[in-house]
């Protein structure tokens, strides 16, 4: 989000996966950090308590990069189906 941010380039979303909640937690906490103005969307593949998770995570990663930042609740879009390689009907 750095390198994005120092390029001069603006987005108004970006969107993520949300597999094991530590991307999710980089990219929210990334954007809070560097790119304020932009929403990140976390896509999650399976119904584990992401809003629980990805804060956590992102609490974790603050303090280890020793910042302070106000730890929101990431944009969270359910997008899992039946199972791996099983189609949806809508497919």
């Amino acid at each position: 989000m750095k390198e994005i941010a120092e390029s001069g380039v603006q987005f108004d979303h970006l969107v993520c996966a949300c597999g094991s909640g530590g991307t999710a937690a980089g990219s929210v906490l990334g954007a809070k950090l560097y790119l304020p103005d932009t929403q990140v969307m976390c896509s999650m593949v399976d119904d584990d308590p992401f809003d629980v998770i990805v804060p956590q995570l992102m609490k974790e990663a603050a303090e280890l990069m020793d910042v302070q930042v106000d730890i929101p609740v990431p944009d969270l879009m359910a997008m899992w189906g039946a199972g791996y390689s099983i189609p949806s009907e809508s497919v």
